[in-house]
Order: C-alpha cells, then structure tokens, then sequence
C-alpha cells in the first residue's frame, strides 16, 4: 500500500492562565471491518504559558494626564560607571582609556570622560489587591485586568534592575501570597506567574466594605460630644474617646493587615508599590502612611471605580462628578510625604469623561466671549486645566 502522510490540527482550550501542557497525543488505528484495533502514543510533551488577555488602551497618569516618566527607574545621584550619562569632564591621570569620550574630546581639542550616573537596587514589596471589588469592569476589561498589567510591569523593571522583590497580594480575607523580597530568576519567574494566574476573591465577612473611622475624625467627633449632656451624647462619647479601637480595627483591613506584613519584612528606604481601586479609601490612606515609615516611599496605583462600572458612562456629567471626587482623594494621597499616587484607567473611557468636560468649559467660555467676558456663568474663570482642585486642608494626620 506504501506510505501515507497525514496532518492533524489540536485545538485545546485552558480556561485558566498560567502552565498547561500538551501531548503526548494517542493515536488509534482500526481496518475499515473493525476488528482489530491498535493505539500508538505519538510526540512529545509540550509545556505552553498562557498568559491572561491584555488591554489595549491602558492609561497611567494623574489627573486625566499620562505620566511622563517611567516609574521604575533608580539612580544614585552621583557618577561612576553606571548607565545613565552623568557629565563630560577633561581626562585626568588615572582614568581608564577605554571611558574616553571621543567624540567631545574630537569637539573640544582634549581628553574628556564621560561619566554616568551610578545605579543602585531598590527592594521593594509589591502588594497587589485582588479583592471582589476588582472584578467590577466587562470580561477582559476588570480593574484586575488593567491593574495585572502595571504589576507585571514592576516585575520587568525588578528583574532588569536586580532589584529584590517580595510579592504580596491581598483577597478579601487576608493575604493570599506572602513573598519576602529575593532577587533572581526564580524570584521573578514565580511572581509572574502569581501576577498573572490572580483572580477577584469572594469575601466570607458580613461586611467586606466596612471603612474605620479615622483617629482625627473621632478626635473632632469627641470635641463636639464633649460637652453633649444628653443620653444620645453620653452613649456616643465612649466609641470617639477610644481611637485604639481604630487601631485594632484596620488591623482587621486586609489590605493594611498585608502591608503590615511586608512592612515587617523590609529594610529602611525600601519600596512599597500597592496596586488597588478606590473602594476603601481610609484604608488605602492608613496602607500608605504605614508603608512610608523608616524612610521607605510608596507608590500607589488606583483604579477609579466609575471608569470600570459597565453603565458608568451612562450619566457622563455624573460620571465627571465621581471621578472628579476620584482625582481629589488621589491628589490627597499624593501629597503625603514620600507617596506618589497615580490612576490606572481604560484610557478611551477616560477621555469621554474628560472630554465631555472640556467641551462643555469651551461652550461655556465661548458663552462669555459673546457677552464681553470669559467668565463662566456662576462667575467663576473657567479653564481646560483637568480635572480638579484638590480640596483645602487635606494633610497627613
């Protein structure tokens, strides 16, 4: 009968991210009566990554503004044999030939060096949330899918710089992944696959979206009932004269309860990056202020709510209130000492937002040309700049 070739196609489907593995495949043979029958294994075992679906529009800035830098980068701020050009200077006995700098020495008619900027390893905790809230968005389009990214991101950047890094990550209760900080390959490789296999968790508590009240806020509240003689009063003033019970209760939070534990585990002048929305603000506050001690900076990357919600659009003048509440708690956080907060957004749903504004503020001021003024109708200057004043008095307590 001789020889015969056949080709086949496999389709497999993984319904998960992560490793999956293909072959060897078993082949059956059988004459065409169907008496006999023969199986053969064929091939080899393949090992296939699947990593989950990306986003394409993905936004991270500040205020409806990209950001202009790379986060990431880190340098020492004095010259060496680094990476990053520092300054030319002429050539001085001693000097390696070999970090002449030719060209400004052709320019300049002597020697010169070219010095750069030394580089140094940051160590750094990455703490990503993964909680019910992160679910909110359509499928492929969640705050988790957004906010996979800028962690997967942080893991490029620690492996390119040898940083060690430790990976935390947080579900509704509790941490689900405690990693000190390690540098190498390994290290890496396996936070990848964390980052990349995460998906939102299903609280247990009654009450997952329960906020503490801060201690200056019950200090405030404890003034007032102070003199308050009435029964209401005199039930009240226990619960604000007791701020250790706001203490005992954010070490209930999961989100600072994990940060505590890598807080724990870090040196002073060490990286804190936290990835998660806007749901628990306090709590988010409270993180970033315990990240930050010993020196240490933070990093937050915030998802706003309003840009996820599938009918969040739908009212665009109510959407650009709630986000606009989004950029002033953001701009709060930024201005605590050694943070650096920044928004995580579909950016086409942003610019609708955003944009709806600017349109109505050049309707608005085009209205105040043709009267004589630029003032917008409640007298106020309008202007393009976006998207908000962060509100007076907000400061670290």
């Amino acid at each position: 009968m001789g020889d015969k070739q056949i080709e086949a196609t496999i389709r497999a489907k993984v319904d998960t991210t992560g490793l999956a593995y293909v072959g060897p495949h078993d082949l059956e043979f059988t004459d065409p009566g169907g008496f006999f029958t023969s199986t053969l294994q064929y091939g080899d075992t393949h090992t296939i990554t699947i990593q989950p679906r990306t986003t394409g529009n993905l936004h991270v800035g500040e205020g409806g503004q990209p950001v202009a830098t790379r986060y990431g980068e880190h340098k020492a701020g004095r010259a060496g044999a680094g990476l990053e050009p520092y300054e030319v200077r002429e050539y001085a006995p001693g000097d390696q030939l070999s970090r002449i700098d030719w060209k400004a020495t052709a320019r300049l008619g002597e020697p010169h060096i070219r010095e750069y900027e030394l580089t140094t390893t940051h160590e750094t905790a990455l703490v990503v949330d993964h909680r019910a809230s992160m679910g909110v968005g359509d499928d492929g389009e969640t705050k988790l899918d957004y906010l996979r990214e800028v962690g997967l991101a942080f893991v490029e950047s620690a492996e390119r710089f040898d940083d060690p890094l430790g990976l935390y990550t947080v579900g509704d209760d509790g941490a689900t992944t405690a990693d000190g900080p390690a540098a190498g390959t390994e290290q890496y490789n396996a936070a990848r696959g964390v980052v990349r296999a995460l998906s939102p968790t299903r609280p247990e508590s009654s009450d997952p979206t329960d906020d503490p009240t801060p201690p200056a806020t019950a200090r405030r509240n404890a003034r007032r009932l102070a003199d308050d003689r009435t029964p209401l009063g005199e039930t009240l003033r226990p619960y604000f004269d007791a701020t250790d019970v706001y203490v005992r209760r954010l070490a209930d939070q999961p989100l600072f309860r994990t940060v505590q534990l890598a807080r724990s585990q870090l040196r002073a002048g060490s990286w804190t990056v936290i990835i998660t929305d806007d749901t628990h603000p306090k709590e988010v506050r409270e993180a970033a202020k315990l990240a930050r001690r010993n020196d240490c900076r933070v990093l937050l990357f915030l998802a706003p709510s309003v840009l996820y919600e599938p009918h969040g659009l739908d009212d665009l003048d109510r959407a650009y209130g709630r986000y606009r509440e989004f950029e002033e708690f953001r701009a709060s956080l930024a201005r605590l000492d050694r943070v650096t907060a920044l928004e995580v957004a579909p950016g086409d749903r942003l610019e609708t937002v955003v944009g709806r504004h600017r349109a109505g503020t050049r309707r608005r001021r085009g209205a105040g040309r043709s009267a004589g003024t630029d003032r917008s109708p409640t007298g106020s200057r309008s202007s393009d700049a976006e998207p908000a004043t962060p509100p007076e008095g907000a400061a670290d307590e």
